[in-house]
This record gives C-alpha cells, sequence and structure tokens, in this order.
C-alpha cells in the first residue's frame, strides 16, 4: 500500500485536481487529507470522495499535518501531495514497482515539473529529486528540495524522526538536510520519470514571490543554517550551509532596501557574515 499525505487550508479551487491525480486502479492507495480548518468547501470535497480519509486539526501547519499523516499512515511507502499540486498519471505504478524490484531502497526519488498556472503553455522547469542518486548537502543548500518527487519507505521515518514543526516553510529542506548529514545515507534509487507537477500560483507556499513570503522563507533558511551549522559535520557540508545562510541574508536585505522597508533590511544584515 501506498500512503499519500495532503495537508490542505482553503485550497477547494484545488484539491478536486489534486485528488484525481491519484488515481490508480492497480496500486492500494490510503489518502490521508489533514485540514486546518478550512472555510470553503474543502471538507464536502473529500466527504464526496470515499476514498479520502479526512482529518480536521484547525490552527496546525503543514509540517504538523504530515506528521499527522505519518501517525495514521498504514502504507509500506509514503508520498506528499501539496493540495494545488498533481501527481503524475503513472506515480504510483512506478513509485510500486520501483521498490518491488529495488527492496534495499528507502527512497525512491523521481523528477518534479513545476508549471505556472497564469502561462498554463509555458515549458514546465524541471527539477531532479536527487541528483546523482543521493542527497547531496549542496544542492539541498541551495537548490529545489523537490521531497513531492520522492516516495519514503515509512521505516525511514523511524531511522530519521519526523518533521520539525519549528519551520513554517523550510520543514521539508530541514528534513532532507538532516537525513543526508547522517553517518549511514539512506540508499535511493532514482528515478529518470517525471513524478509530480507543482503549479506555481499567487498563493503557493515556497512558488510565491511576494516579499512577505520571500522574508518568511529567508528567515526559516537563516535558522536552519544556524542550528545546522552547530553540528559537526564536513568542510565541504559547512561550506555550502553558510553560503545558504549568507544567500538568504543578501536576497532578504536587498529585496526589503528596494522595497524601501530598510528597518526590515537590518534583521538580515548580520546573517552576510555571521
Amino acid at each position: 500500500m501506498l500512503t499519500l499525505i495532503t495537508a490542505t487550508l482553503n485550497a477547494a479551487a484545488f484539491l478536486e485536481r489534486a485528488i484525481a491525480s491519484t488515481a490508480s486502479p492497480d496500486v492500494s492507495i490510503q489518502h490521508l487529507v489533514i485540514d486546518g480548518g478550512s472555510t470553503d468547501r474543502t471538507a464536502d470535497i473529500c466527504r464526496a470522495h470515499p476514498s479520502i480519509d479526512l482529518t480536521v486539526r484547525p490552527g496546525c501547519s503543514i509540517y504538523e499535518a504530515w506528521n499527522i499523516g505519518l501517525e495514521k499512515a498504514r502504507g509500506g511507502a509514503v508520498m506528499f501531495l501539496n493540495a494545488d499540486d498533481e501527481f503524475m498519471p503513472d506515480t504510483a505504478r512506478r513509485v510500486e514497482a520501483a521498490f518491488a524490484e529495488h527492496h534495499d531502497a528507502d527512497i525512491v526519488a523521481g523528477h518534479a515539473d513545476v508549471i505556472s498556472d497564469a502561462s498554463p503553455a509555458s515549458i514546465p522547469i524541471t527539477h531532479i529529486a536527487a541528483p546523482h542518486g543521493r542527497l547531496d548537502v549542496g544542492e539541498l543548500a541551495v537548490g529545489v528540495p523537490a521531497i513531492n518527487a520522492m516516495a519514503f519507505r515509512r521505516t525511514l521515518f523511524e531511522r530519521f524522526g519526523r518533521f520539525e514543526t519549528r519551520y513554517r516553510v523550510a520543514g521539508d529542506r530541514a528534513f532532507l538536510l538532516r537525513v543526508a548529514l547522517a553517518a549511514t545515507p539512506p540508499v535511493i534509487f532514482n528515478s529518470d520519470a517525471v513524478l509530480y507537477r507543482y503549479h506555481a500560483h499567487a498563493g503557493s507556499l515556497t512558488l510565491s514571490q511576494g516579499l512577505g513570503q520571500r522574508l518568511r522563507i529567508a528567515r526559516d533558511h537563516l535558522a536552519l543554517s544556524r542550528v545546522l551549522l552547530r553540528q559537526e559535520m564536513s568542510g565541504t557540508a559547512a561550506l555550502w550551509l553558510r553560503h545558504m545562510r549568507q544567500r538568504e541574508a543578501a536576497v532578504a536585505t536587498l529585496r526589503c532596501l528596494a522595497a524601501r522597508r530598510p528597518i526590515e533590511a537590518c534583521e538580515f544584515v548580520p546573517g552576510l557574515w555571521s
């Protein structure tokens, strides 16, 4: 069985598309939707689909929702589906086949396409979830952690723990970096297939480029880099994390100054050299 976990909050406009993308008659699927207290039609949509297991936890963040889903998961493998995104038509079949063939794999990692809902005909941007078949600290520090294009054996979360809820938008990056920095890294089967499609729109949690959201991302990334740099690690890993910290501080400082918000810019200046 494959467990799918969807965190949602007032995403009724997208949810039907996400649910439709999970249809896979050849694979047994447990689809858990963890709702943070939506006031739109989210609950009605979920109840209209008998396959959906809906849990309502008002006020929970996305990573709290994912952790709730992990508590309820029964599948041998787990994937995370955002309410405003979708799986590719054969994702579940590909994941099941990969785990069946590669018994030692802890993670099946594929590709993810990013498309703009404002320009659906534009060429998608493709991200590789685990370039070179491994979780690379440099890629995770400054690249795109395409966690939704990964399927995890559920036992992986017993080994490495769950998502840290101190982060509002970087909990997935924090989890993957924790796994990448482990003394014994997971075994990854790298698939060349596109398994996931991100939809970029104004309300996207991490794909939106509005100033307020970009500053929230920067604060999370700066906090994450500080936490990780307290650990013992290779010199290369530390260099990447310092680069991550300085880059995020620079971007946030410049964006604040461009918006004529110098007082806010001062919050990020120390990260440029500390």
